[in-house]
């Protein structure tokens, strides 16, 4: 599943801002604003040793791509994030 958090770009999803995001088993969340299972990479925000995202000349914030194996999870239930469509795989808590 391929997912951002930006309005504009073509996989956004709105419940986009509900999933946590792994890469490697390592959470990146935080900073993650794109992130994609089936090409293995995510979309973040670069930060510095005091963890505040840095930024570029024109102070639009700095992003890099990582690669590795992704997850997404539902960070209300902990399951795993399997359609797009419909967030999680448990529709208790109206994932749309």
């Amino acid at each position: 599943m391929h997912v951002s958090m930006y309005r504009k770009n073509i996989h956004y999803h709105p419940g986009a801002y509900r999933m946590r995001t792994f890469l490697d088993d390592a959470e990146v969340t935080r900073h993650c604003f794109e992130a994609d299972e089936e090409s293995g990479f995510v979309l973040v925000y670069k930060v510095d040793h005091l963890d505040k995202i840095c930024c570029n000349r024109d102070r639009s914030p700095m992003a890099e791509k990582l690669k590795g194996t992704v997850r997404l999870i539902c960070s209300e239930c902990g399951q795993h994030v399997s359609n797009p469509k419909s967030g999680c795989s448990s529709a208790s808590h109206g994932h749309e």
